[in-house]
């Protein structure tokens, strides 16, 4: 038995680097991944290698500043693999930001999980 066997892992930030490699990896120990992310072709690569090594894997678009978007990969792990188990964050930003936070993308922040979001509200229901 491995050690993530039964878990179904959300990886925001997966199709690449160490998101990529943090879901290569959740896969080869036995979890069943979802790889979100904005870099959709690399993205499904990514989910393709893990499949090609006997792993489970599904990509899905997740832009981590969108509730919508956080919800849609959520269902897709729940409704492909019945529930959800482990999310992790890979994410960095893709351009510099200005000096000025106030003028930067979502104020500044990089937030994957903020309180309220859908990814929250699922994990305390469950």
């Amino acid at each position: 038995m491995n050690r993530l066997d039964g878990k179904v892992a959300l990886i925001s930030g997966g199709a690449r680097g160490i998101g990529g490699e943090t879901a290569r990896l959740m896969a080869a120990a036995g979890a069943q991944v979802v790889i979100g992310d904005i870099l959709d072709e690399t993205g499904h690569e990514t989910a393709a290698s893990i499949k090609a090594a006997d792993g489970e894997a599904v990509y899905v678009n997740l832009d981590v500043t969108s509730e919508a978007s956080w919800t849609a990969a959520i269902e897709e792990a729940t409704g492909r693999f019945g529930k959800l188990s482990v999310a992790t964050a890979a994410i960095m930003a893709h351009e510099p930001w200005p000096a000025d936070t106030a003028q930067a993308p979502h104020g500044g922040r990089l937030s994957p999980g903020p309180a309220g979001s859908p990814f929250s509200r699922y994990l305390f229901r469950h």
